[in-house]
């Protein structure tokens, strides 16, 4: 997935944080407060929660104060690369932390008097816009398109996939029907930095129909690599508590490692034997921006084989049982994801997740975008200090709790703080436009 990796920077009127976290964290106006802090011997993490729907910034961030915000980072346009607006700090309660203007700048950038001028310029035009103050935080990362199971037929909403000899993966959102005509093709759907890492341009339907693997390449290979290693320790411990009693070890942990090591080879030979392709390439959107909402285009289809079409069933776990209404237990049909709204995404590196669409679109420098980025959906993790998204989740479908489907992840910062996502109905909409048909979820 497209990851925005982060380091706050010291800004003049920043509170300092010397907690040995490898260098000095600093932020503008977040210094924690005694009733948040408990010194545990761990260093402190700013938490991040979505603004609140109540919070006046709300009201006067679009049109007027994000095109003035802008304009302020433009005097720098080749710097930064994304803007976010959050509430930030120290507390589990959203409502103790301040709304923060979050600016990120390309990792390198050499930061001084222009940027504490662009920073506190955009907290005179918050007071005068807004009546108040905005705090703004600098960071410095990178935003790469960068993507990251089990061994069934049928794959799962949120496994792994990948183009067959690539290094490339990501996740297989799930099962899409395209009509055309009378015709019915069953295709996955994923991101195409997914199937096609380092090329910015499209696919059209049917020209270039490359092999692509679930579980993806890399993932097989790390799954084959922790059963061999989880054989070898379990060999290594029986040979250990045999040497150390002489051969006549405690009979119930050497069947306990000898049923261990009996189950570990079965699912080795699985994983050898069993046949990753899942499909080709059937087309891509290449990285684009939609010219109606300005938001980016990175889907790609994959035509299933046959033996490998399914429907997007939901898997028993807890967060799903907690969550889902209704008993659904299969995602059949869309709903758009209306700003504040809570959400759930099934991922290959995190699995299911939930968390909150924030209440103020992000702007976004994504590599071979437009120079001015691109105004995408921000979700932020529900549970702060657990990630919504890592890398390898791009694709991942986003779901509201009705179980509808109303997204798609395209991108994230490293350590899972926060996440953006393509509206599914702007993402079907392209590929109708592109396949010339009608697409609905299967």
């Amino acid at each position: 997935m497209p990851v925005l990796r982060q380091r706050a920077l010291n800004l003049s009127d920043s509170s300092t944080d010397s907690s040995g976290s490898g260098g000095s964290f600093t932020t503008s106006g977040l210094s924690p407060s005694p009733m948040d802090h408990v010194d545990t011997g761990y260093p402190l993490v700013i938490l991040t929660h979505n603004i609140g729907k109540d919070h006046p910034i709300v009201e006067c961030w679009e049109p007027l104060l994000r095109a003035i915000v802008i304009q302020h980072l433009n005097l720098r346009s080749n710097e930064w690369i994304a803007l976010d607006v959050f509430r930030r700090g120290w507390s589990h309660e959203p409502t103790r932390c301040e709304p923060t203007i979050v600016i990120t700048l390309k990792r390198g950038t050499e930061v001084g008097t222009v940027w504490d001028v662009i920073a506190q310029n955009i907290r005179e035009v918050s007071v005068a816009k807004c009546g108040r103050t905005i705090e703004v935080e600098i960071l410095l990362g990178e935003l790469d398109r960068l993507g990251q199971s089990s061994w069934e037929d049928i794959p799962t909403m949120g496994s792994s996939i990948g183009l067959a000899g690539s290094l490339s993966s990501g996740t297989f959102g799930g099962f899409l029907d395209l009509r055309t005509g009378s015709q019915i093709v069953k295709v996955g759907l994923t991101c195409h930095h997914v199937l096609c890492a380092g090329h910015s341009e499209a696919i059209p339907m049917g020209s270039k129909p490359s092999i692509v693997n679930q579980p993806s390449d890399i993932h097989h290979t790390d799954q084959v690599q922790d059963l061999e290693k989880s054989l070898e320790d379990t060999r290594g411990d029986m040979e250990r508590t045999n040497a150390l009693t002489g051969g006549y070890g405690n009979n119930a942990f050497i069947k306990i490692c000898s049923d261990h090591m009996a189950t570990v080879k079965a699912q080795l030979e699985l994983a050898t034997s069993f046949r990753k392709q899942v499909g080709t390439i059937f087309a891509t959107s290449g990285l684009r921006v939609s010219a109606s909402q300005g938001c980016s285009l990175d889907w790609g289809l994959v035509k299933l084989e046959p033996s490998r079409c399914g429907t997007n069933e939901l898997p028993p776990t807890p967060i799903l049982n907690g969550t889902i209404i209704g008993g659904i237990t299969r995602v059949n049909s869309i709903a758009p994801i209306q700003l504040g709204d809570s959400v759930i995404k099934g991922g290959y590196k995190t699995g299911w997740t939930r968390g909150v669409c924030n209440e103020i679109k992000s702007q976004c420098k994504l590599p071979g975008g437009p120079e001015g980025g691109t105004v995408e959906y921000c979700i932020v993790s529900r549970k702060p200090g657990i990630p919504f998204s890592l890398e390898g989740d791009s694709g991942a479908w986003v779901l509201r709790p009705n179980g509808k489907l109303g997204g798609m992840v395209i991108g994230g910062v490293l350590d899972g703080r926060w996440s953006y996502m393509t509206p599914i109905e702007t993402v079907i909409g392209d590929i109708e436009n592109a396949v010339g048909g009608t697409c609905t979820v299967a």
